[in-house]
């Protein structure tokens, strides 16, 4: 296995990453760009018309569905099954309940606008996320 430090805009990181898991990040990274496009396009889509709470639990059930059909095709490469579905829902069900906690905080006790609430929660949970989707879909870190 080639390993190699990890170099982020010319910062050399300390990490030692294979090419396969730098690859592996960088297509999680591309499908969870996504997935975060469909949620937030479609959360604010329906935020005139719903609930805070409602709008960004049924954007996030919509980009779920598309999430894990390129996660197992296209990132981590492992043909779909109802267990890998199954250990992905439950690693969602934790990042949903950790972002829906980060979405209330930040629009109720920070009072930061609905519309742009939703950043700093990406920010925050995209890492943990990586982590529980790679041990659902390949049942280890």
């Amino acid at each position: 296995m080639d390993i190699e430090k990890l170099t982020i805009g010319g910062l050399r990181i300390g990490i030692p990453i294979s090419k396969a898991r730098l690859i592996e990040i960088m297509c999680f990274g591309i499908v969870g760009s996504s997935a975060m496009a469909i949620h937030y396009g479609i959360y604010y889509v329906l935020l005139p018309f719903l609930p805070v709470n409602v709008s960004f639990s049924l954007g996030y059930l919509i980009s779920f569905l598309y999430n894990f059909t390129m996660t197992s095709y296209f990132t981590f490469k492992v043909k779909p099954s109802v267990g890998g579905f199954l250990r992905f829902a439950a690693s969602h069900g934790t990042n949903y309940l950790l972002q829906i906690f980060l979405l209330n905080f930040f629009v109720h006790v920070v009072n930061l606008n609905e519309t742009i609430a939703p950043v700093p929660v990406y920010a925050m949970s995209i890492p943990v996320n990586y982590m529980l989707v790679r041990l659902a879909m390949k049942r280890r870190f």
